[in-house]
This record gives structure tokens, C-alpha cells and sequence, in this order.
């Protein structure tokens, strides 16, 4: 037969309630990640090289893989690409010739291996698409100035901020153009071009002359 506890035990068992209620809310705040929009948390050093980390750049939402920027989140859920161009020669990841790296691009920087190297990736703000160009110490000094064209016909441009984060690592952002996205984003038209590229090889579509990476 059911018997009600005594006023002793009730308070007991409520104590014990609480200590586990308490306990779970503060391993839930302890665990939780917190996520910074300082680029310079982004970076994380690994050897030689200091990583820009996709994830921690958008709060949890991001990773690269083999085909891109992978971006899911509760509002979006889409993939951007890259790719590259030196001197007329198309590359995926990095571009070589005879044994030697021209120029590379990788999340994995490092401004004292004598290669050029430079990441790209989007992230929201306020439900605005924003470009974050991280380029390392090889590309100011090998590559020089460098202009940013953007949009759905790269109609945008503005040059290269070398704005420092860490010894050797630069980086510099752009609001990129809403209109070349449709279908909740999932759908890309244009891109964005950073490096040795001026309005002419745009027009003219001619990059004989041309050292960029670009992200679509």
C-alpha cells in the first residue's frame, strides 16, 4: 500500500532533487561552447602552420571537407566551392610545377615556408553573407597588393586591407553581394576573387595574367 513520506523524508528527496537539477545546469554551462567573432580566435596553432578553423568562424555551422566549405545550419543549408588561377593555369588546391609549389590554397598557413597561401570562407552575420580572406606572410611579400572583386558579376572590388592577426597571418572581410544567391542561398552565381587581378581581366574574362583564389 502506497504510504506518503514524512515530512523529513520529503525534504530529503527535494534536496537531492535540487543537487541533481543544479548539477545539470551547471555541467550544461560548464560544457558549453562559447564562440568568439574575433578572427583572431579562429586561429589555432599546429606546428609550423596556424589553422583557420571554419567551424569556430561560423558558431558550429561549418566544416571543410573534400568539396568545400560545407555550411548547415538551422536557416541554410548549402556548400562553397574554390578553386584558383596562376598565370592562366587552373588549380583546385595548390599549383606545382616540376616539384615546386607557386601558390596554395589551405586553412593551414604558413608564413615561413616561402609558398603563398591563403584561405577564403563565409560565414552570417545578422543573416548577411560575409567574406573573411585570411593571406600569409609568403603571399605579401612574393604576391604583393592584391584586390578583392565580388558579386554575381564581380562587380564589386576593393584592394586587400593586410590587416595582421598573428606573426605573419593577414587578413581582411567584405559584405558579399545577396543578389548572387537564390533558393535560401543553396544556389551560387559569381563568387569572390582575391589576388593579382585587376577590372581589366574581368571585362575582358582573360587571366593569362592573373594569380587568385576564388570562392563560389
Amino acid at each position: 500500500m502506497f504510504q506518503i513520506p514524512d515530512k523529513k523524508k520529503l525534504l530529503v528527496i527535494i534536496g537531492l532533487v535540487l543537487v541533481i537539477v543544479l548539477s545539470l545546469i551547471l555541467i550544461k554551462m560548464f560544457f558549453k561552447k562559447t564562440y568568439s567573432d574575433n578572427p583572431k580566435d579562429w586561429l589555432e596553432t599546429k606546428g609550423d602552420s596556424i589553422e583557420v578553423n571554419p567551424n569556430k568562424a561560423t558558431k558550429g555551422e561549418s566544416y571543410l571537407n573534400y568539396i568545400g566549405q560545407q555550411y548547415i545550419s538551422p536557416e541554410i543549408e548549402t556548400v562553397f566551392i574554390h578553386d584558383g588561377v596562376y598565370l592562366g593555369k587552373y588549380f583546385k588546391e595548390e599549383y606545382a610545377d616540376k616539384n615546386e609549389v607557386f601558390i596554395r590554397f589551405t586553412k593551414e598557413l604558413n608564413p615561413e615556408n616561402n609558398i603563398p597561401e591563403g584561405y577564403i570562407l563565409e560565414r552570417f552575420e545578422d543573416k548577411k553573407p560575409v567574406v573573411y580572406i585570411f593571406l600569409d606572410k609568403d603571399w605579401k611579400s612574393k604576391i604583393g597588393d592584391s584586390n578583392i572583386f565580388w558579386g554575381k558579376d564581380y562587380q564589386s572590388n576593393k584592394e586587400f586591407v593586410f590587416t595582421e592577426l598573428e606573426n605573419g597571418i593577414y587578413y581582411d572581410k567584405i559584405v558579399d553581394d545577396r543578389e548572387r544567391f537564390s533558393e535560401d542561398f543553396k544556389i551560387h552565381y559569381g563568387g569572390i576573387m582575391v589576388g593579382k587581378i585587376n577590372q581589366n581581366d574581368i571585362s575582358e574574362k582573360r587571366f593569362d595574367n592573373a594569380i587568385i583564389f576564388r570562392l563560389i
